[in-house]
């Protein structure tokens, strides 16, 4: 990995796009579960595999998904930290970032 250019600086803040909103304990344990039922069955479907994970979350004990919560704490900070950041920096909570209209997707495929 290559050392970067200004270690003490932050990185600009995208005053376009407000920051990605936390996920939540479910899909802290969707991202780490899934590779393993993928791996253990190949031959399922996405549907099926979302329902074999969801049985598994559901046989959870709270002592195991107590892991998942803390990432869905840690993943609030990050949010807060960043919104306020983003706030502070002039951006607009409420806005979303302008869709890609069908033929500037076309055109951006061409280069």
């Amino acid at each position: 990995m290559a050392p970067r250019k200004n270690p003490g600086k932050t990185a600009e803040i995208d005053l376009g796009q407000p920051p990605k909103r936390p996920l939540s304990s479910y899909f802290h344990f969707l991202a780490d579960a899934r590779p393993g039922v993928v791996a253990a069955n190949p031959n399922l479907k996405g549907k099926e595999i979302v329902k074999e994970l969801g049985e598994q979350w559901r046989n959870l004990d709270d002592k195991e998904k107590e892991k998942y919560n803390q990432m869905n704490i840690k993943d609030k900070e990050r949010y807060a930290k960043e919104m306020d950041a983003f706030i502070k920096a002039g951006g607009d909570p409420k806005a979303k970032a302008p869709k890609k209209s069908k033929a500037a997707k076309d055109n951006s495929d061409d280069e």
